[in-house]
């Protein structure tokens, strides 16, 4: 049986906030989304800035300001 505490784990998440016309967490550094896809299938992310600022796209919604 795995522990409760092997579980939890900082998601290196920001607070749920509203960015333009959606919320969203922003990722934080640290996060091991930023710069994870394997490609980049779109150009916008879901606010409608450009996907690829940085070596690769982020995994999830957002792309984050380098």
């Amino acid at each position: 049986m795995t522990s409760v505490s092997a579980l939890i784990a900082d998601a290196k998440l920001a607070p749920l906030a509203v960015d333009g016309l959606t919320a969203i967490h922003h990722l934080l550094s640290g996060n091991a989304a930023i710069n994870a896809a394997p490609s980049c299938l779109v150009t916008v992310d879901q606010r409608g800035a450009p996907r690829v600022r940085g070596p690769a796209c982020e995994l999830g919604p957002v792309e984050e300001a380098e």
